[in-house]
């Protein structure tokens, strides 16, 4: 099969070749394909024959039995005009059925789709209408596995359907002025209603004066789209509402921010010269209309896949960072009480780094907020484990055992909450190795987290001390070294410049680690991981008189620190390691 998917129109035109039409009424479904990417990404022929395969089988069949007509097919998504509002409906859950008998055996795929109706205009093979942008739109609200119809097709189908409808509620649609009362079916709407997420799109990057056409610009969105689509901070658009955008993806972000309703916009272009490309790129708050960050890379043609895989790789480090920056500033203009679960969350991340008492309990708070206003989002549950790990290894634990048993149970709530969430899986895999040195459960925690987004800065990061405990302390350094790669401007560096640092010195190589140390004090003076292991590596490194400074203020952060207690548990696999760190310690002035 090749790379792209043909599906003839129902009178054997094909779409490039159809002319303006008169207007009709139809009933329009919008399907999206979930997991689409993150399977191409790991085999893509194998993707595409089981997508052909799902097509033929189940897809195709069904739309030909209730008359519908094909008029827009992506890679992960497909538009469908329908006679009967019934048509539309009965067809769109006839393959969610399917779908949903055969997803334990062979089909790892998921859709979602939305309906709408009302008058459309074809025009060169394309379907233009307000029911058109609607149904777009309701899709990206629906569920996997789920459909989300207007109010007008719930009353056309109500006394013909045994399928209950459950309300949404009225739903502001960018680009569409009135509210749209939406419902749901076979699935509960999803949490991101609830959060309200920050939305972003991937605009196709314009290929300037390229006759090869836009295949190097279309992978590369279609890259960061999959990578983007694994941060659970971020709600993602799909390449189906993005792809009719082509021709203005330099233009009027008004536009594309009525025809979207994202927030956040990335968007660039390709130049090629000779062997050489060069890419620019641009993220836009589309309110502001505010650059918050652009950059220009350029590289060779003969790398062009690796090349492409790097640029992605790139530009997703820095869009989160950026995105989070511009959202904690939006919703510092927020009263208390109107912050919504994800708003709490972010404020909590915000403080809970800060690492001053004060702020740093203000975190457990906001995390503790966000729970309460949205039990089904994980990721809060995730730093709330986090917070009580952090609480004890800074020393100011009153019952640590309170706080150990704590840690536990978020770390688990999270996973339990969505155990594809790497987030979750990372914090519960830190959780394991530092308290319990349960390394077994920890490698799984970060293997998984890692499958599952395999571009998550936190999953590398949070797995090199585990190997580190382990002795495996190059292994340590290569994941945190990526985890450098995928997000060189977070803002908190000072955590993965700290595990730098424990790898080295684990691995005896001290100046290396003084390195990172030194580095992680500038991020944050007050990290008491970071001070304990740049006290010992000065001590190893024979500089005795600055490692008493920083012991002083090691003792200044956590007055109660006692070697023998804090090395008779820490998290080293080998004993001999725990007494070589006792040894450091106890030389660089620390109470035994």
């Amino acid at each position: 099969m090749s790379n792209v998917i043909h599906l003839r129109l129902r009178d054997g035109h094909n779409a490039a070749e159809m002319p303006l039409s008169a207007r009709r009424w139809a009933a329009i479904a919008m399907m999206d394909l979930v997991g689409y990417t993150s399977q191409a990404e790991l085999d893509l022929a194998g993707t595409l024959r089981r997508w052909g395969m799902l097509l033929e089988s189940h897809i195709e069949p069904a739309i030909d039995r209730y008359r519908g007509e094909v008029f827009r097919l992506l890679g992960d998504g497909m538009l469908i005009a329908f006679p009967t509002a019934h048509d539309a409906l009965a067809c769109v859950l006839e393959i969610q059925r399917k779908l949903a008998v055969q997803e334990g055996e062979s089909l790892p795929f998921k859709l979602r789709g939305a309906i709408d109706a009302g008058e459309i205009v074809v025009w060169k093979g394309d379907l233009h209408g307000t029911a058109v942008v609607i149904s777009a739109r309701l899709q990206e609200f629906a569920a996997p596995g789920g459909v989300i119809v207007s109010e007008a097709i719930k009353n056309l189908v109500c006394d013909r359907v045994s399928e209950p409808f459950c309300e949404i509620g009225d739903l502001q649609l960018k680009g569409i002025e009135r509210r749209v009362r939406a419902y749901s079916l076979l699935e509960r709407p999803p949490d991101f209603i609830a959060r309200q997420l920050p939305s972003i799109a991937v605009l196709p990057f314009v290929e300037v004066d390229s006759p090869e056409g836009s295949y190097f610009g279309d992978g590369m969105v279609e890259d960061i789209v999959n990578a983007l689509a694994a941060m659970p901070e971020l709600f993602v658009i799909s390449r189906t509402s993005t792809h009719s955008l082509r021709a203005c993806a330099e233009g009027d972000l008004g536009r594309i921010r009525e025809s979207l309703g994202v927030r956040y916009v990335l968007s660039g272009t390709v130049r090629r010269a000779q062997h050489r490309i060069v890419i620019t790129a641009r993220l836009t708050d589309t309110e502001s209309l505010r650059v918050l960050w652009s950059d220009r890379v350029d590289g060779h043609f003969d790398d062009i896949f690796d090349f492409q895989e790097s640029i992605s790789r790139q530009i997703v480090g820095v869009i989160a960072p950026h995105v989070r920056e511009a959202e904690l500033k939006r919703i510092a203009r927020k009263r208390p009480e109107n912050l919504n679960a994800y708003d709490c969350f972010l404020r909590g991340l915000d403080l809970v780094y800060r690492l001053k008492p004060e702020q740093f309990n203000g975190a457990k708070a906001m995390f503790a907020r966000a729970i309460e206003l949205d039990p089904n989002y994980a990721v809060p549950y995730a730093y709330s484990a986090l917070w009580h790990a952090i609480r004890i290894g800074q020393g100011w634990s009153e019952d640590p055992e309170a706080d150990r048993n704590a840690a536990r149970y978020f770390a688990e709530a999270g996973v339990n909450c969505n155990e594809r969430d790497a987030v979750c899986q990372s914090v519960r895999g830190h959780v394991a190795a530092i308290q319990d040195k349960d390394f077994k459960l920890a490698i799984e925690s970060f293997k998984t987290a890692i499958d599952v987004s395999p571009n998550s800065a936190m999953a590398w990061t949070r797995s090199s001390p585990t190997y580190s405990y382990l002795g495996d302390w190059k292994d340590g350094r290569l994941r945190a070294e990526r985890g450098l790669r995928l997000a060189p401007l977070d803002k908190h560096l000072f955590y993965t410049y700290t595990v730098l640092g424990l790898a080295s010195y684990t691995g005896e190589e001290y100046e290396e680690a003084i390195e990172w140390g030194r580095k992680a004090l500038v991020e944050n003076p007050y990290f008491t991981a970071n001070l304990r292991f740049l006290s010992a590596s000065l001590v190893a490194a024979g500089r005795n008189d600055e490692a008493r400074q920083v012991a002083g203020q090691l003792l200044q952060v956590e007055p109660g620190f006692r070697v023998d207690k804090f090395c008779a548990n820490y998290a080293y696999k080998e004993p001999e390691r725990r007494k070589l760190l006792a040894a450091h310690l106890k030389a660089a002035g620390l109470p035994e």
